[in-house]
């Protein structure tokens, strides 16, 4: 009997545990930061932020964000989104996404040597490759700017 109650005792504390840690990473700012963390080093390529505030299903904003790889070179000076997560079709719904003073700059894409091949946007999107479906329902961007890797 005290092994039937200690077994049932595991599977509530396992299954209480279960529902505790998307509550977590989804609606605690201390989640969203956990999530950041992984990110940045799950990312190829150098991924920063200046600020974090909120939680992911009530709203993040990061703000002065920059990411920089061989090819590119991002800089947002802020973005707000909510995702809305799908579970049984797998993939990440985002309501809206409002982001303000992105500057794209392709990069060389063989180093910084004079006459290296440009970076183009067929060669930086493939890169962009979510695991998940990525579906925005309302998108706005705020000042925008494409820059050559020649300019």
């Amino acid at each position: 009997m005290r092994k039937l109650r200690f077994s049932l005792l595991a599977i509530a504390v396992l299954l209480v545990a279960a529902a505790a840690l998307p509550a977590w990473l989804l609606y605690t700012e201390s989640g969203a930061a956990w999530l950041w963390a992984r990110a940045k080093s799950a990312v190829p390529g150098e991924l920063e932020a200046e600020a974090l505030a909120g939680s992911l299903r009530r709203g993040l904003e990061l703000s002065g964000l920059h990411y920089r790889d061989d090819a590119v070179d991002v800089r947002l000076e802020r973005i707000r989104f909510a995702l809305d997560p799908d579970l049984f079709a797998p993939a990440v719904n985002v309501d809206d996404l409002d982001a303000g003073g992105l500057t794209v700059r392709l990069r060389a894409t063989d180093g910084a040597s004079e006459g290296a091949a440009a970076a183009t946007l067929r060669d930086v999107l493939p890169a962009l490759e979510l695991p998940l479906p990525l579906n925005v329902r309302n998108l706005r961007v705020r000042r925008f700017e494409l820059i050559a890797a020649d300019d």
